[in-house]
Parts: C-alpha cells; sequence; structure tokens
C-alpha cells in the first residue's frame, strides 16, 4: 500500500496535526507493510524531519506555506508536482485547517481515494473517509451537510491516535489513590506559554507539599526551553525535560497532570491519569467541555483568561481531597475502555475493507 500525507507542523501552529499523522502512518506501516510520504511545510523543524527519517517515511517539502483558505490552489498544485514522485497513491490522507473541498476535488484527480482528518466541522469536504476522534455533544450531526453521502465518519474517541507505546503499556494502566507525582505538559511548542505559568505556581506548591514531586516537558520544538530549564533548576523537586519521547511510561508513573486538550487530553484519559486542563486553541474547546461534562477532567479555560492564581486555586482543590484524584481517574478509564473495545485499531479494519471495496 502506497500512503501520502499532507499535514504541518510549526512552533505557532503547534505539533498535534503532525504527531497524529505520525501515529496513524505507524500504524500504517506496522500492519498494513504500507510506504508513506509526508508532504510538509518548510517551517517545519528539524527535530520533526529527524523524526520521519528514524521512522522509515519520506519526506517531500511543500514550496511554499499555505496561510489562507483561498491559496488552496497554489499548495494542490504544489502536492501535485510532489506525488508524481511517489508513484500511484492508494490513499492520500490530508489534517489540515485551511484545506478543504475544494483543495480535495483537485487531488482526488491523483490518487485513490481520500481520507481526511479534523475537528472543527467548519467547512466542507470531497473525501471517502473522515476522521474527528474528539468527544462531542452533537457527535453524530457534527458534519452534517459538509460531506458527500459516501463518505464513511469515524466519531469518537474509539478511533484515537495513540501512540503504540500506550498500548504495550496497557497493562501498568490503573486508577490513581493519592497525589504525590504531577505532570506539567503542554505539547510540542506550547506557543502560549502555559508552562511557565504552571512552573511559578510550583514553586509556591513545592514548598507547601514537600511530599510533591514534578516533572516539567518543555516540548520538542518550545523556543523557550532554555528559560524554563533555568526556572525548573531552581526548584529542586522538579525534574525538568525538554522532550521526552516516552510519554506513556511517564504517564504511568504520575498521579496527576496540569495540561492542554488535544490528542494529549485522550493520552492521559487513556493511562487513567486526572488532569486539570488549560485550553490553548479553540479548536480544543468543544472536547475539553466535553470531557469535563462527563468528570473526566477539571478545566480552567482559556489560555489567555486562566492566571497562576487560577491555576494554584485548581491544583490546591486537587492535592486537598484525594478521593476526587481516586473518582476522576476511575472516569478517565471507563470512558476510554468503552470506547475502545478491539484488540485492532479500528482505523486498519476500515481502510483494509474500503481499500479492497474500492468505489
Amino acid at each position: 500500500m502506497n500512503i501520502a500525507i499532507r499535514v504541518d507542523a510549526s512552533s505557532s501552529i503547534g505539533m498535534g496535526h503532525l504527531m497524529r499523522c505520525i501515529t496513524l502512518a505507524e500504524l500504517f506501516k506496522r500492519h498494513m507493510n504500507a510506504k508513506v510520504s509526508f508532504l510538509l511545510n518548510r517551517l517545519a523543524p528539524m527535530t520533526i524531519v529527524e523524526w520521519l527519517d528514524e521512522g522509515g517515511f519520506r519526506l517531500l517539502r511543500m514550496n511554499s506555506d499555505i496561510t489562507d483558505s483561498n491559496d488552496y490552489k497554489v499548495d494542490a498544485d504544489c502536492s501535485l508536482e510532489l506525488l508524481k514522485t511517489c508513484g500511484e497513491i492508494d490513499w492520500l490522507i490530508v489534517d489540515h485547517y485551511l484545506l478543504d473541498y475544494r483543495w480535495e476535488t483537485i487531488l482526488l484527480s491523483r490518487v485513490g481515494k481520500l481520507f481526511v482528518i479534523d475537528d472543527l466541522a467548519n467547512r466542507r469536504h470531497n473525501c471517502h473517509i473522515l476522521l474527528d476522534q474528539n468527544l462531542s455533544s452533537d457527535m453524530n450531526e457534527k458534519y452534517s451537510g459538509l460531506l458527500p453521502e459516501h463518505c464513511m465518519q469515524l466519531l469518537g474517541p474509539g478511533y484515537t491516535l495513540l501512540r503504540e507505546q500506550f498500548y504495550v503499556m496497557k497493562n501498568r494502566r490503573s486508577f490513581r489513590k493519592s497525589c504525590k507525582n504531577i505532570l506539567v505538559s503542554f505539547g510540542g511548542s506550547d506557543p502560549t506559554n502555559e508552562t511557565s505559568k504552571v512552573v511559578s505556581v510550583l514553586r509556591i506548591l513545592a514548598s507547601q507539599f514537600p511530599r510533591l514531586k514534578f516533572i516539567v516537558l518543555g516540548g520538542v520544538s518550545n523556543s523557550r526551553n532554555n528559560e524554563l530549564e533555568g526556572l525548573c533548576s531552581t526548584i529542586p523537586s522538579i525534574t525538568f525535560h525538554k522532550h521526552n519521547s516516552h510519554m506513556a511510561q511517564i504517564l504511568s508513573q504520575v498521579d496527576l497532570a496540569v495540561g492542554a486538550g488535544g490528542i494529549s487530553l485522550w493520552e492521559r484519559a487513556y493511562m487513567g491519569v486526572p488532569s486539570i486542563v488549560i485550553t490553548v486553541a479553540d479548536n480544543q474547546l468543544d472536547a475539553v467541555q466535553e470531557a469535563e461534562r462527563m468528570g473526566m477532567i477539571w478545566y480552567l479555560g482559556k489560555s489567555e483568561q486562566v492566571t497562576e492564581h487560577n491555576i494554584l486555586d485548581g491544583l490546591l482543590s486537587v492535592i486537598s481531597d484525594e478521593r476526587v484524584i481516586v473518582d476522576v481517574s476511575v472516569k478517565c478509564l471507563s470512558v476510554m475502555d468503552a470506547f475502545n473495545k478491539t484488540s485492532i485499531h479500528p482505523i486498519l479494519t476500515v481502510i483494509a475493507n474500503h481499500t479492497i471495496n474500492r468505489w
């Protein structure tokens, strides 16, 4: 099977789109022996280039960076040119908020089938499969009128793109009984600098609760990593990492997390780790609010509205009553178990069936 993926990543837009595409690519490579090529923007950091190379994926650089949805034609022309070097493409996967049915219609002239990853539901698509792994109160109606009739919708956390390391750590999943170790992580780039706000609060917590230990992850493309490392070095109970690729192992060792929405929310929930959440992008809001409604997290608000005082109050309320840690941890595990019932990732089954039954 020959697969191409169109996705962008940078310190400003974050790493989430690329990370979930890498997870999907690893699934296809491991279980379907697929060849995977990434069509990536020029601004993507070199660390990502190294990851793709180590994973055995081919990298094709776009010659321009799309900044407006009306630039779709330029992006489509460049994508078509790059795909000429890839042979016959069975599936083209696109994960990009600025691309819609116009771009997809052009690319369908060159590829077998098209797979869209989205969570905004704010534009039309022309695709065979649409994936939205987020939780939403209107999940089944979310894309009404935005998709062709033949499009198969893969909706909800049952299709969450968890990295293989999480399934390897499945036996380490358990509900938390106390709060001794706290993780702080806001993704690969932390564009709103939430980590610095939380670290300032940890200084207060460290003096009040000597038993607490903290792990702070800066992020692979966080431009403030050196500054964060300096701040953390003045607090003995903090262990700082600029980046750590073994997130499942880290989550198996902590009792509480402070972080953003997005895929990291579902990673924490899968491992049974309760979390205090600050949204750093509007596309995280619906899923975070639904997770809060279901009792899986504590939501503090949007990044621009959340102060250090809010973070301190949130942490103190959880730390002072460890019974809520148990309740929320159990809820996380039960929700994720309800959605993840199969041993084979359901996306693989869907792709296999649609590859056999060409339309």
